[in-house]
């Protein structure tokens, strides 16, 4: 029998190899699996799991690869995606800093790009994600 530790650790690495997937139901099912297992209260309160979730989310990239997903995307799953991440950030054993960091080497890969065909669109995306976790979390230590 699995434990709840290996399930979200199997889950996570599913959600992984799944975030490039071209067929929108397979990503969508997926997607919601994320969504599942970061709301799970039985995964908030096993300490294991949670440290399977964030090993997990660091070890297999999910947070980059879903971010990268988002600037592919049409805008109703980008929305979708950009949820989901909100969500992660307010995890209390996550928190916004995992994503907010995510976000921000995405947005420096852009601006470091020696390439003339900057994806904008995918820019912008990271732009607005963090644009939403400014006016959700606020700015600690500014004015």
């Amino acid at each position: 029998m699995i434990d709840l530790p290996q399930l979200v650790e199997a889950s996570m690495v599913a959600v992984s190899l799944t975030c490039f997937e071209k067929v929108i139901k397979v990503f969508n099912i997926s997607l919601q699996l994320f969504n599942l297992i970061v709301a799970s209260s039985k995964v908030d309160n096993d300490i294991l799991a949670v440290d399977k979730m964030r090993h997990a989310l660091e070890d297999e990239g999910v947070i980059t690869k879903l971010l990268t997903k988002s600037e592919e995307s049409n805008t109703r799953l980008t929305n979708k995606i950009h949820e989901a991440l909100l969500d992660l950030s307010y995890h209390p054993k996550v928190g916004e800093d995992m994503v907010a960091g995510q976000i921000l080497k995405s947005i420096h890969q852009h601006n470091s790009s020696a390439s003339k065909f900057t994806n904008y669109k995918g820019l912008l995306a990271q732009l607005a994600l963090l644009f939403k976790m400014v006016n959700s979390f606020g700015l600690v230590g500014y004015g």
